[in-house]
């Protein structure tokens, strides 16, 4: 004897959307991962194949009215400038191996943090400009120490026809 399950024919539409479904986002899914990575591999050969001692420094794109709207990118874009060092802006992959922005890639390795960036460049090219410094560099310095540790981010926000500043501190 043999049983007959019946089931409504909304049901079995639903559960076949449904499945159809997630497929179609696993397909998507693992393609677009795929596509990632391909291009993820081909950025980093490209930036393996860079000149020696050529910086690519790793960062958001630019802005309309400024080069960046990280603090922290436009001091290290400065300090690179000032220091005559030859560098390569790259906007594809803004965000390094620790989820931080600004970061360098130089002679296939990758750091992070703009001070420890700056720290390193110091010394790995001789570049350290506080030789040079005025006789009351403790108020440059602290100067620095204000802009780059409390103040977080300056971006302004369009809403009407109206741009806003926005600058948020940190305590």
């Amino acid at each position: 004897m043999s049983v007959y399950i019946s089931f409504p024919e909304w049901f079995v539409t639903g559960l076949l959307c449904v499945f159809l479904g997630l497929v179609i986002a696993g397909v998507v899914l693992f393609m677009s991962l795929g596509v990632n990575n391909v291009q993820k591999v081909k950025r980093r050969e490209r930036w393996s194949t860079a000149k020696k001692d050529l910086i690519i420094l790793h960062q958001m794109t630019r802005g309309r009215r400024a080069p960046t709207v990280m603090p922290f990118a436009l001091k290290l874009e400065t300090y690179l400038r000032m220091a005559g060092i030859p560098y390569e802006n790259e906007f594809e992959e803004p965000f390094g191996p620790k989820e931080k922005c600004p970061w360098i890639t130089m002679n296939n390795t990758h750091y992070t943090d703009s001070t420890l960036i700056m720290d390193f460049i110091k010394d790995y090219f001789k570049k350290d400009f506080s030789k040079h410094s005025l006789p009351n560099s403790t108020e440059l310095e602290d100067h620095s120490k204000l802009c780059s540790r409390n103040i977080f981010t300056g971006v302004s926000f369009y809403t009407d026809g109206i741009i806003y500043p926005l600058v948020i501190f940190k305590n």
